[in-house]
Parts: structure tokens; sequence; C-alpha cells
């Protein structure tokens, strides 16, 4: 389900550097928590096309509930790439509304955070289970804590 992630390492006068072809990974293993880790490039508009074809395909084949958790890179992305963002994301919460339990988004830079809090009040109107943290740990703990109370409210 994920894309194949391809790094590409090159020496420059004795520098190496790192490119990351792939714009992100989706593991839906542990579903209903889905986690994405997006790479710090700048990405395509087929490159984004595809992340919500994969996500809404792994939405397609399961029920109930679900956690996404994205881990965002120390990155910003092109100004065409975040509208695209932007559109793509506004109709999958839509249209996913009523499954989503949260949507937690992993960043450990304080730069990106407030890019990210930026963003996140222009999509409360879509979703407002989303929340911003530190660390891939805080937010698996978030994301069950979450899991647990829907079910809970589900079965009462």
């Amino acid at each position: 389900m994920s894309s194949e992630v391809i790094f590409i390492v090159s020496q420059s006068q004795g520098t190496y550097f790192r490119y990351v072809k792939e714009f992100y990974t989706i593991d839906a293993s542990r579903y209903p928590i889905i986690l994405i880790h997006v790479y710090p490039v700048n990405p395509t508009f087929e490159q984004i096309d595809r992340l919500y074809e994969e996500l809404e395909a792994i939405l397609d084949d399961t029920t109930g509930g679900y956690v996404a958790i994205t881990e965002a890179p120390n990155h910003f992305v092109g100004s065409e790439a975040r509208v695209r963002l932007g559109q793509l994301a506004k109709n999958f919460y839509q249209k996913y509304k009523d499954r989503e339990v949260g949507s937690i988004l992993v960043a450990k830079s304080t730069i990106t955070k407030i890019m990210l809090q930026t963003i996140q009040l222009l999509f409360r109107p879509y979703s407002q289970r989303q929340v911003i943290v530190d660390s891939l740990d805080e937010a698996m703990q978030i994301a069950k804590e979450r899991l647990t109370k829907a079910s809970s409210a589900k079965n009462s």
C-alpha cells in the first residue's frame, strides 16, 4: 500500500547529500491507526494525488473509525503544492468525517508547528479533531486513547 522510498546519496566536494525521491509512505498495518510519514521533498501534484488515492483505498477497504498520524518534516512545501494538499485534504475530511476519530500531526520543529497551527485554523471547519504533538510516542498514546473512548461511546 505504501510507496517505495528511494534514497539517493551523492558526493560533491567531499560532502554527502541525501535526496528522497518519494513524498510519503503509509503504514496501515496497525489499522485503525494509519501512520503517514512525509519526507522533506517538494511534492508534485501526481505524488499528492497518489497520497490521497492510497488513503481513500485504505478507508474504502475498511470499516469503522480511524486515527491518522502524520509525521511532518521540518521542510516547507511550495505554495502550489500547499494549495493542492489543502484542496485534497478538505475533500478527504469531508468525505470521511463520520469515520475520523482523530488526526494527529507530529512536528518536532517550532517553525513547523507554527506553520501547521496556521494551516490547522483553515481546516477547523472540516476537522475539529486535529492536534499537533512533539513525538510519535505521544501521538500513538493519544490515538489509542481516542479510539478507546470512541469505542466506549459507540457501545454505550
